[in-house]
């Protein structure tokens, strides 16, 4: 603990600014909004109908839509675009806490806080998900008779795209930690990527702009990405790697393999930190600049 003391000091500061910020509180609650929007088909269709639903629907909320369909995941992912828009995170006191924890800790704390935001932006996520159909959940590890009529019937009363084959397969427990781990990881690797770019450019909009390029490509994909012919497309943004539909694990005629998109994560990851080592190190960095 004594080795990362000066990085989570950083971090901390980095969360402290979460108090009072307009900027979270508008990225947070535009998505309870949506949310609510895009679940509570669920919920009332419960109360009208009596059935039950589990409350692991984050599957569910990253799947991938298409153009022109509802996209709960792309807005999710907008959000943390929100969230991170002012990657890296600099203001008055900057010079004075890289003078005092150095510059090598500075961009360490910097990941970490990245990481953690990540997590907590899906802890969140997943919370106010579950909050959302709370009224008429079962809790007996099975995905509930709403979800049940609704592969019999039409998925999309529900608000959101159903994929019969993650039901089939899977429990919802499995489905929630994966899609956890995935939206995570996704979301660290666009925030690590945003934090790279603004480094080496001096520019915050070219890091946004990447990160909202790979979340809008995502729905681009899964409109041109149709049919096996066209798996191709599917490596291209690891937006689209979160949605467990593409999975081989889900389906053997699915475009990933489960593995790649695991380890793909973690290279990428490790070349962004890489990148923003070089850049944090070599170029001098000044607060104004940064706008």
């Amino acid at each position: 603990m004594g080795l990362c003391r000066k990085e989570l000091l950083v971090t901390k500061g980095q969360l402290a600014r979460w108090k009072g910020s307009v900027q979270i509180f508008v990225a947070l609650g535009m998505e309870v909004i949506l949310l609510i929007e895009y679940l509570w088909g669920c919920t009332d269709f419960g109360i009208k109908y009596g059935t039950k639903i589990t409350p692991c629907v984050l599957v569910f909320l990253f799947q991938s839509g298409t153009i022109g369909v509802n996209l709960p995941k792309v807005m999710i992912y907008l959000g943390f675009v929100v969230l991170l828009s002012d990657v890296p995170f600099m203001d008055e006191a900057t010079p004075y806490v890289m003078a005092r924890s150095k510059r090598g800790a500075w961009w360490r704390g910097e990941c970490i806080y990245i990481w953690m935001a990540s997590f907590f932006y899906m802890a969140f996520i997943t919370l106010v998900s579950i909050l959302i159909v709370l009224p008429t959940v079962t809790w007996n590890g099975l995905w509930g008779s709403t979800i049940v009529k609704a592969i019999k019937g039409s998925s999309m009363t529900l608000g959101f795209i159903l994929d019969p084959q993650i039901v089939q397969v899977f429990y919802p427990s499995a489905t929630l930690w994966l899609t956890f781990l995935a939206g995570w990881l996704s979301m660290s690797l666009l925030g690590h990527m945003a934090y790279a770019i603004n480094l080496l450019i001096n520019k915050k909009v070219a890091g946004i702009a990447v990160m909202v390029f790979f979340i809008l490509l995502d729905p681009i994909i899964g409109w041109l990405g149709i049919g096996s012919a066209n798996h191709w497309m599917h490596p291209l943004s690891p937006v689209s790697w979160s949605s467990m539909e593409y999975w081989k694990l889900v389906s053997s005629q699915a475009p990933l393999e489960t593995g790649y998109v695991f380890r793909m994560y973690g290279v990428l990851i490790v070349l962004c930190v890489i990148v923003i080592a070089i850049a944090a190190r070599r170029k001098q960095i000044e607060v104004d600049a940064l706008q």
